[in-house]
């Protein structure tokens, strides 16, 4: 990657994610943070057809009681702990210009002056945190979920969470 290797530089290295991307021929692809647990199956049980999917801790259009009711929502843009792109997106992010060092941020801006808004999908999950622990609680770590991804763990719940999964989908040692 042509781009410094600090969280300062993370708009640079997305972009040469995506031209990394765009140049091997990918239809979409899924930007993921470290600190980030993906359920492998059902992330890919649910490639999105819209151009910019994730979550976001910013303001979003209230729930109704319609459970789907994220499926119309749009925010200012994806929280960078997970989102997809498409190829539209992809190429669009390829030629905007500089902004925010933060990625999330910067990719929103663009797409949004291009006219692709990000979709809200609330299964990308972000869980509660505090001043003095930005991670998931155990308690709601050990709930049962749909979730396609949770944010933040640490390495340890992240380590606990792959085995129990490879346990209950009975793929020990895989």
């Amino acid at each position: 990657m042509d781009a410094p290797d600090d969280y300062l530089h993370s708009a640079d290295k997305l972009r040469g994610i995506i031209k990394y991307a765009l140049v091997k021929g990918y239809d979409h692809l899924l930007k993921v943070d470290d600190d980030v647990f993906l359920y492998w199956d059902r992330v890919m049980a649910n490639v999105p057809t819209a151009d910019y999917v994730g979550s976001t801790t910013g303001p979003v259009a209230a729930q109704s009681t319609d459970k789907d009711w994220w499926k119309s929502t749009t925010a200012e843009y994806c929280s960078g702990m997970t989102y997809w792109l498409s190829k539209k997106a992809m190429q669009a992010l390829s030629t905007s210009r500089a902004g925010s060092w933060a990625e999330d941020r910067w990719a929103g801006e663009s797409l949004r002056r291009v006219g692709i808004r990000a979709t809200i999908d609330p299964r990308y999950y972000i869980a509660p945190y505090t001043r003095t622990n930005p991670y998931i609680s155990e308690e709601e770590l050990a709930k049962p979920n749909d979730h396609l991804a949770i944010h933040a763990l640490t390495p340890d719940q992240m380590r606990r969470l792959y085995s129990h999964e490879l346990i209950t989908r009975g793929r020990e040692g895989a």
